[in-house]
């Protein structure tokens, strides 16, 4: 579990650097755990920046948690987003994922590998990366302090 660690921080840090402007991102949504091992959520998201609502989305999720560590989960996102001239483009999205995540004394350490596909937005207007085909991977670390409610983490959008 050392090298996952070690690897998951070196992969993170080689993605260091991507700049956006200042957003806001606000969640809200809800899971419910049928038996021991399998979740079902729903959640709807938004990203505001200075123009307004730039993206909302909402999401339907199932989770399987395989072992202590390791768990598989398929998102279904519908995504719009504002183009330059104001107008939103929507695409469906799916995601297929997997994460496996550890802990050593208070350092929590996750990753998480997916591939999403997308269906519909404008393939003739550039790239988009909420509506293209890829294989992406979040690696995050957690540190808690002792005696203190705040868990300062690190991870790559």
């Amino acid at each position: 579990m050392k090298a996952l660690l070690l690897f998951t921080v070196i992969i993170g840090f080689s993605f260091f650097g991507h700049s956006q402007s200042f957003e806001f991102w606000n969640s809200i949504g809800a899971k419910y755990k049928i038996g021991k091992r399998l979740t079902v959520a729903g959640s709807f998201t938004d990203r505001i920046n200075n123009r307004g609502v730039k993206a909302f989305f909402p999401e339907l999720t199932s989770k399987l948690k395989i072992t202590k560590w390791a768990s598989v989960s398929i998102d279904y996102r519908y995504v719009s987003k504002k183009e330059n001239n104001g107008n939103y483009l929507g695409a469906n999205r799916f995601n297929f994922n997997a994460r496996f995540k550890n802990s050593y004394k208070r350092i929590k350490y996750s990753c998480r590998f997916r591939y999403q596909m997308s269906s519909g937005g404008a393939p003739n207007q550039g790239y988009e990366s909420d509506f293209d085909e890829a294989f992406r991977f979040k690696p995050a670390v957690t540190y808690n302090i002792k005696k203190s409610a705040f868990e300062p983490s690190f991870s790559n959008l």
